[in-house]
């Protein structure tokens, strides 16, 4: 075997190796290409949320557009169905939302807490939103949404008030003989 032929071989050689090197190099590119393509997707799809607020007694419904772009076709549901004391819906079950811009916000009156605590057989409900993103792609978003946390927060009955006077009643005597213990020491 002459010189030109061994180094033929080796040149072969080093082609294929580097062939596979670009092939594995173009695969990789093609794989990142895609997350970043799937990454941008992602962080400009719309986010709906919905959760409760509470101020003093009233329980309002909260939704929300947290992402970039705008949702469309926003539909929200319960399950079981959420009424009010009066049986009535929330209009946000009853209407399909047809362009939820970004940062929107809904918040709306739904009832009183002491009035979940005492009419609501169920304290617990899944709700369900489905909406339309820029991409075409139907999303859906599952919250919990849990007024057992309600129970333990306000009084419920005039007995509960009634012993609660009697125990701001007590503390004050307390903080009263306390006092004068002080002054006449």
């Amino acid at each position: 075997m002459d010189i030109s032929t061994i180094i033929n071989i080796i040149l072969t050689i080093v082609t294929a190796i580097m062939a596979i090197a670009t092939c594995f190099m173009a695969y990789s590119t093609k794989e990142s290409v895609n997350e970043l393509k799937e990454s941008r997707k992602e962080s400009n799809k719309p986010h709906i949320v919905f959760y409760f607020t509470l101020k003093e007694h009233s329980v309002n419904f909260v939704v929300k557009n947290l992402g970039k772009t705008t949702a469309s076709n926003v539909k929200i549901g319960s399950d079981p169905p959420l009424v009010d004391s009066d049986s009535f819906k929330a209009s946000v079950f009853d209407n399909i939302i047809p362009s939820f811009p970004p940062g929107f916000e809904i918040n709306m009156f739904f009832e009183q807490s002491f009035t979940i605590i005492q009419e609501f057989d169920n304290l617990k409900y899944n709700i369900i939103i489905t909406y339309e993103d820029i991409y075409g792609e139907i999303n859906k978003e599952l919250y919990i949404l849990d007024f057992t946390i309600l129970e333990n927060m306000f009084l419920k009955s005039h007995a509960d008030v009634d012993v609660s006077l009697k125990k701001i009643n007590k503390n004050l005597v307390d903080i009263n003989n306390t006092l004068k213990g002080l002054k006449s020491n």
